[in-house]
């Protein structure tokens, strides 16, 4: 079966790859590339990205294998959630054709079959069908091997593995707690001593139980949570997997396994033991992922969204704008302000990281901006589990609708919260507040102006389906051998470009990456709509929407203009999913922020509304 499909032979790291591409994570380099298994890992898409880069590297080059990933990150920054994709996504793939692998039958540790051919025989084994073995079998199989089959390598029995975490079969798991708790059994597997006592050569096979997490995760994935917390015992064992595929057991010899260690930690933790000269040899073996918090807001509310649905409340109405305004702070807390700056760059940046291209911030230093990113930012701020428990005591307050200014109230609330906030600087919290109100001017904003457009989600739609045909069109391999189509399309973009200030420059940057959307949407079955194109929307919003100023107009509380507003009111409710409740209050704040008033203030650290 090996020699007419070698893929069976694969091993761990191999495998994890050939399953991201098998769910579709396309090619490593990230251009047109989807992640099927990580959709509800909102926000993730770099670290994604760059997971898939790191297992493609170690499929190729064996000391790439060699080596323990380390994500680190914030707590509730998703580490956990990463692994667990990874985890049902070789579940999923080991019972298809595609992913089969094969074990020797009564092996608790899922041992690879083409370890039964003979050190000796390995050499022309390669040479002659062009497959290595890597390994020895266990002392169980050795065991079994002597005693049931006499030594005849032929007539032992194998089975068809598929992997389960639920059954401890190639996927193991470790939680690393305090050095004193901490039983080394859990990790490398128990031995019956008297049966070892009685005859070493015989008796191991009987006496090491395999029970081990690492005996578990052998040809598959074994993730060690917390693993700084863990002694030097531990430590030394990881270090002796990673770097020889080997479980040593004391004294009493060791165990090969194949499988890709996947750590995570905190940074804090992670700091504390890289400033530790004595772990300079784990340290060489480290392939550190950071996962940080998202950073766009779109994300962080698909995050809010997906939470609050797992545990529905009861009868609350919570506003549309509700959560991308909590989301705008979250956002804003984990943004790095430089010395150097105006003082609405951190709100700006915050559209800019989300795709939105700005009329005023987009000609040139958007594009810059992205580069001078700091890499420490998403490595701090507001969790976003922190963001749902506020949430939740808002919701438990008995409203009949959670608007944005009651959430952003109880998020002040909760600032005092030490141990939930995890430390963060209550007074930078604070002075993120009026950002955090602007934000909300500039979504209420841009909600009304849309219920102030008659059928705007249609006019939106049919020209974004335009949009993206020409683009198609000029991106296609027929159009480049006709110029003069190109041009034709290219002039029929430009309008909803220039609607945003998109350079000439800049047009071939913007089109691409709309097209990349457009496209990975497609290839998952998604019907694209513009707002699944954050720069588009912004682009259709400034072409087709009324200005500030009309709106301004439509909202005065006159005879003359109460049609205007009651038509955007009933808009508000029937399109855009809010109750009369929450209508009210944004036509209400609208009406005054954009005449320039200000409903809303902060005072010695809190919400005050006028």
């Amino acid at each position: 079966m090996v020699i007419s499909n070698p893929s069976l032979s694969r091993l761990s790291h191999q495998r994890i790859y050939d399953m991201l591409q098998w769910a579709g994570a396309g090619a490593p380099d990230g251009k047109g590339v989807n992640y099927p298994i990580f959709d509800n890992l909102f926000g993730a898409r770099k670290t994604v990205r760059r997971l898939n880069q790191i297992f493609h590297a170690a499929s190729q080059i064996p000391e790439g294998r060699r080596r323990i990933l380390l994500l680190m990150g914030p707590p509730g920054s998703g580490k956990s959630s990463l692994v667990n994709a990874l985890k049902r996504g070789l579940e999923r793939y080991s019972r298809t054709d595609e992913g089969a692998l094969y074990a020797i039958a009564g092996c608790p540790m899922q041992e690879e079959p083409l370890h039964l051919v003979p050190e000796h025989r390995r050499d022309e084994f390669k040479k002659t069908y062009g497959i290595n073995v890597e390994g020895e079998l266990c002392p169980r199989c050795r065991d079994t091997l002597r005693s049931d089959y006499d030594g005849d390598i032929a007539a032992v029995k194998l089975r068809r593995v598929v992997l389960g975490e639920l059954e401890g079969v190639g996927i193991g798991s470790f939680v690393a707690n305090s050095p004193q708790g901490q039983n080394l059994d859990r990790l490398i597997g128990s031995v019956n001593l008297d049966l070892l006592a009685k005859d070493r050569l015989e008796g191991s096979g009987k006496a090491f139980r395999m029970d081990g997490e690492l005996q578990a995760a052998n040809r598959g994935i074994m993730e060690f949570i917390q693993i700084f917390r863990s002694d030097d015992r531990f430590l030394t064992v990881v270090l002796g997997v990673s770097q020889e595929q080997l479980i040593k057991l004391g004294s009493f010899g060791s165990v090969y396994v194949d499988e890709t260690i996947i750590a995570h930690s905190n940074e804090a933790e992670y700091i504390n033991f890289v400033s530790n000269k004595e772990s300079e040899a784990l340290l060489d073996r480290l392939i550190l992922l950071k996962a940080p918090y998202t950073l766009e807001r779109s994300e962080e509310v698909k995050i809010y969204q997906k939470l609050l649905s797992d545990a529905p409340f009861s009868d609350v109405h919570v506003s549309p704008i509700t959560l991308p305004v909590v989301a705008s702070l979250a956002v804003l807390s984990r943004l790095e302000l430089p010395k150097r700056t105006g003082k609405d760059y951190l709100r700006k940046r915050m559209e800019m990281l989300d795709g939105r291209a700005l009329p005023n911030f987009a000609r040139g230093r958007q594009y810059s901006l992205e580069k001078e990113r700091d890499s420490n930012e998403g490595m701090f701020g507001l969790s976003p589990r922190f963001i749902i428990n506020r949430l939740a005591d808002a919701i438990s307050r008995g409203p009949a609708c959670l608007g944005p200014v009651s959430a952003l109230e109880n998020l002040v609330e909760g600032f005092g919260e030490r141990a939930v906030v995890a430390g963060e600087d209550i007074e930078r919290l604070h002075a993120l507040l009026p950002e955090a109100i602007e934000s909300y001017r500039e979504l209420a904003a841009r909600q009304i102006r849309r219920a102030a457009t008659d059928r705007f989600e249609e006019r939106a739609g049919m020209e974004a389906d335009a949009y993206l045909r020409r683009l198609e069109d000029l991106f296609s391999e027929k159009e480049d051998a006709d110029p003069h189509r190109a041009r034709q399309e290219d002039g029929a973009l430009r309008p909803i470009e220039r609607a945003i200030s998109v350079p000439d420059s800049r047009r071939e940057d913007f089109r691409r990456k709309v097209l990349r959307v457009h496209r990975g949407l497609t290839g998952k079955g998604v019907q694209t709509t513009y707002q699944y194109i954050p720069p588009l929307a912004a682009a259709l919003e400034e072409l087709l929407l009324p200005s500030l100023k009309e709106v301004s107009v439509m909202l005065r509380d006159t005879k003359e203009q109460l049609h205007h507003r009651e038509a955007i009111r009933h808009r508000l409710i029937d399109d855009y999913g809010y109750c009369s409740e929450c209508a009210d209050e944004l036509i209400v704040f609208s009406s005054s922020a954009i005449r320039g008033r200000t409903p809303i203030t902060v005072k010695n650290g809190r919400l005050v509304r006028k």
